[in-house]
């Protein structure tokens, strides 16, 4: 058996199952989903971590609702994820880089991390490049890092050996 029940927030109609019904009649509650969602959402959330996050990627991915409101049309259209349709998050090195330019970044502007940290947004740390160039030097960072590890490596086994010549 279906119940109809209205809205209390937005004043719609929505039907219930009978579990539902028995569940939000204890509760009081008289909320459609989309309006239950709503009031949960964002800082209202219990896992709200202060609207900052870390991708799978390693960056750091900022909500829309954590920026002020003047700083949000730095919010590029093209860096977005979008979350059950609405534009809600942004690489936080993006948004730097592009509040810095005071203009909206291109799909062709890569942000670079001079220091190889991703988590390291600070504007000092950035470099505006593009694509080609910024795989080229992803590339070159990550060869000679595993070189100096390599050399790394080789002075640990040479100081072994000294000491057990000096010995």
């Amino acid at each position: 058996m279906k119940y109809k029940i209205i809205c209390n927030v937005c004043n719609k109609e929505y039907e219930i199952g009978q579990a539902a019904f028995s569940k939000r009649k204890t509760l009081n509650i008289k909320r459609c989903h989309a309006c239950a969602c709503k009031s949960h959402s964002g800082k209202n959330n219990y896992h709200w971590k202060g609207g900052r996050c870390v991708d799978s990627r390693g960056y750091i991915q900022i909500n829309s609702s954590t920026v002020a409101e003047e700083d949000r049309k730095y919010f590029n259209d093209n860096c977005l994820d979008t979350v059950d349709g609405r534009h809600n998050r942004c690489p936080e090195h993006r948004f730097v880089m592009s509040k810095y330019l005071g203009r909206k970044l291109l799909k062709t502007e890569h942000v670079h991390h001079i220091n190889g940290n991703k988590q390291d947004n600070r504007i000092e740390n950035l470099e505006l490049i593009n694509p080609h160039d910024h795989c080229a030097v992803t590339k070159m960072e990550t060869e000679y890092k595993t070189q100096i590890q390599d050399l790394q490596e080789e002075v640990a086994k040479l100081k072994e050996q000294l000491y057990e010549l000096v010995d």
